[in-house]
């Protein structure tokens, strides 16, 4: 769930999954960002936040974001 956004943030907040083996050693989300006239297929994912040893996390502040820019956004436990 997005809880909020600013001009160059969004904070993420989740319920992190269980399998019952391994614990998360690191949060990684990536941005699709398409820009005007490009194809959505040629659009590229970007790592844009990185967080090792937070397994029980339940938040993210994604910093750094570009104003006025629409993103897709993922988010990869490993």
């Amino acid at each position: 769930v997005i809880r909020s956004i600013g001009q160059t943030w969004v904070e993420l907040e989740f319920i992190p999954g269980y399998d019952g083996k391994t614990s998360i050693n690191k949060w990684i989300v990536e941005a699709l960002i398409v820009f005007n006239n490009q194809n959505y297929n040629d659009s590229k994912w970007y790592v844009v936040y990185e967080k090792s040893n937070a397994p029980n996390a339940t938040k993210l502040l994604v910093n750094n974001l570009n104003p006025f820019t629409n993103y897709t956004l993922r988010m990869l436990a490993k």
